[in-house]
């Protein structure tokens, strides 16, 4: 169902790719063409649905450097 919600709240500019599990939690990666904006579509989600009750949104850099 996460997945899915995800996927569904950021159709057209983002969208889930792929997923880490460590020791002590999981990671779900995220990418799209605006930071921001996908931020935004997953406020409502992040905030209501209890299994992300201690979500953080992490930013990947937009240009690796040498």
């Amino acid at each position: 169902w996460l997945i899915t919600t995800i996927n569904e709240l950021l159709e057209g500019f983002g969208s889930y790719q792929s997923y880490w599990t460590g020791p002590t939690e999981t990671a779900l990666y995220l990418y799209g063409s605006s930071q921001a904006r996908m931020r935004k579509a997953l406020r409502g989600l992040l905030d209501d649905y209890p299994l992300c009750s201690m979500a953080r949104l992490m930013d990947l850099p937009t240009a690796l450097i040498d």
